[in-house]
This record gives structure tokens, sequence and C-alpha cells, in this order.
């Protein structure tokens, strides 16, 4: 074999392959991982966040909240009309928009109007982020990837 053959051999072995399940699984932990970092420079910014019981109670409703609904929504088991406004949202960036923006107003108005939730709400954002990650651990790593996720991708 000559030495050309033997290196594109060899790149073969080592390419990865993307299949959709790998694809979802990367995409997602990413995702997951990107926000948890994020909010942790939150740190060094003198964010006013003491851990606290309460905080780690928020934490882990959140992330045990945020488990539960992608398990669902994955699953197929909520009413059609959810997947329907998923699917017409996908296909209307615009409208995605629209919904994105008035979605964050709504959450972060309490902010502007008592910013001792502060704690609160970076609390509930790293539960949503290790939520997200635990459960693309557990429907990912340690079982397949389940279908609806595969065909989201």
């Amino acid at each position: 074999m000559s030495r050309k053959q033997d290196m594109k051999q060899s790149r073969e072995y080592l390419t990865l392959s993307m299949d959709d399940a790998r694809r979802v699984l990367l995409r997602d932990f990413l995702l997951g991982a990107s926000g948890v970092w994020i909010l942790n420079q939150f740190i060094f910014f003198d964010v006013p966040f003491d851990i606290s019981v309460v905080h780690v109670l928020i934490t882990g409703l959140v992330a045990g909240g945020c488990g539960w609904f992608q398990y669902l929504s994955e699953h197929q088991a909520f009413p059609s009309r959810f997947y329907d406004v998923r699917d017409y949202l996908r296909n209307n960036p615009l409208q995605t928009v629209l919904f994105t923006a008035i979605g964050i107003a709504t959450v972060c108005l309490p902010l502007v109007l008592n910013s001792a939730l502060v704690g609160f709400y970076y609390a509930g954002f790293i539960g949503m982020y290790l939520g997200f990650l635990g459960y693309r651990f557990v429907f990912g790593v340690v079982r397949p990837v389940p279908e609806g996720a595969l065909n989201r991708s």
C-alpha cells in the first residue's frame, strides 16, 4: 500500500461521522454548556448572588422542570396544537422574533421593578441550563436519543 493510500485510509478512519443522534447530542451539550459558562461569568462581575437553600431549591426545581418539559416534548406528550405552534414559529422567523421579544420582556419586567430578584433569576437560569444538560445526558448518552429529537435535527 502506498503512503498516499495509507494516509487516505487513516483520514477516513479518523473522520467523525455526524449522524443525527450525534448532531443532536453535540448541539444540545454545546447549548447547555455555553449557558452555564456564560452565567458563571457573572460571578466575576459581582452579581448579588449568595448561595442559599432557596437558591439551591430553585435551581433543582427549574432543572427538573426543564428536563420534564423536554421529555414530554420529545415523546410527543403535549396536545397537537403545541406542536402546530412550534412548527409555525419555525417556518415564520419574524413571528418567532416577535414572540421571543414579548417573552423576554415579560420575564424580565419583574427584574426592572425589583432588583432583589436577580439572585432568584440567576438560580433559575442555572437550573434551566443544568436541566437541559442533564436531560440530554440521560437521553443521549445513557439512553438513545428519542425519535422526536432525531426528527427535529
